[in-house]
């Protein structure tokens, strides 16, 4: 493995190099020596702070009178409509307490995840498995990168609901007709990639809270409006080409690995795809995949300099910090 430099310019950031440094620290971390102790305490760590980072599927619950007849469209509205009024309370009622609590839900989730990702960044950096000192000792770190994630949550809906608001009162006057016409036609031409463009931005935000301000937070111990203040000074100035690449180049990897786990779930005949699907046991089969992405983006992070220095050498991980 090649010495770390720490470059003057900004085109000297290289995202292909920390890869093989990832490489051999999760194989250190986990595998040198093999630890079932650690591996699970790492795997609980995953497990919490991947809470949030991806959304499970949505059921559709049947009901009975979807497969009413309808002559057509106009009969369709009138019907639900007319259910409508005769039900409103008992919808409101509902509606309203299904969004409290799925708010409250998702807040938790949130929360506990905000304490999961500085659990298994320490976990990482120290070469350990470990619950109830990192829970503790990162608490007011925690919380902060928490309230972070949940004003980017709420910035975030608030964005993508203005978008679908903006296409419904362009395709209005074809919905009133009951038509698909030249106003639906724009109304997706404008909506869809506005959508796709909005999750992008809104998922790399997020991401880098995770990838460089927590690590940001961790080294200095300092709250986390500060810590973007100092990644937005210190490192991502003048660099945005070189983050677009870095997350293109997780992405590739996230593919990758992807597929990987598919295959190695085909190939014990469909086992592991179900372990790996099983809350906390799916983390604990996938940590390698927690671990290597916790630790490309520390190594890719190490190369601004050595003020950013959390990880070593991969042979040589596990120091303490001071």
């Amino acid at each position: 493995m090649a010495e770390y430099y720490y470059p003057e310019g900004p085109n000297e950031i290289s995202v292909t190099e920390p890869i093989g440094s990832a490489y051999v620290a999760t194989k250190q971390i986990l595998f040198k020596p093999f630890d079932l102790g650690k591996w699970f305490l790492l795997g609980f760590c995953a497990f919490l702070a991947n809470l949030c980072d991806c959304g499970g599927p949505h059921g559709n619950g049947g009901n009975n009178n979807s497969t009413r007849g309808f002559r057509s469209f106009g009969d369709a509205k009138e019907y639900f409509i007319d259910w409508f009024y005769e039900y409103w309370e008992l919808i409101l009622s509902i509606g309203w307490l299904f969004a409290v609590g799925l708010l409250m839900l998702t807040v938790l989730l949130l929360w506990l995840s905000s304490r999961g990702k500085f659990m298994l960044l320490d976990g990482v950096v120290r070469n350990r498995g470990a619950v109830v000192e990192p829970w503790r000792k990162f608490k007011d770190l925690a919380n902060s990168l928490f309230l972070w994630r949940f004003i980017l949550s709420l910035v975030s809906l608030v964005s993508l609901g203005l978008i679908v608001a903006v296409s419904l009162k362009i395709a209005w006057p074809d919905i009133q007709a009951e038509r698909f016409d030249s106003n639906a036609i724009w109304a997706l031409i404008i909506g869809i990639p506005l959508w796709f463009i909005g999750i992008i931005f809104f998922s790399v935000l997020g991401h880098i809270l995770d990838d460089f301000v927590a690590p940001i937070m961790y080294k200095r111990n300092i709250l986390g409006g500060e810590a973007i203040g100092i990644f937005r000074r210190e490192i991502l100035a003048d660099r945005g080409g070189t983050f677009m690449l870095f997350y293109l180049m997780k992405f590739l990897l996230g593919f990758a690995a992807g597929i990987l786990l598919f295959l190695a779930g085909l190939l014990t005949c469909c086992i592991g795809c179900i372990l790996m699907i099983i809350p906390f046991i799916g983390s604990v089969v996938t940590l390698p995949v927690a671990v290597f992405f916790r630790t490309y983006s520390l190594y890719f992070l190490k190369q601004f300099g050595p003020e950013w220095e959390l990880m070593g050498r991969p042979e040589n991980i596990g120091l303490e910090l001071e």
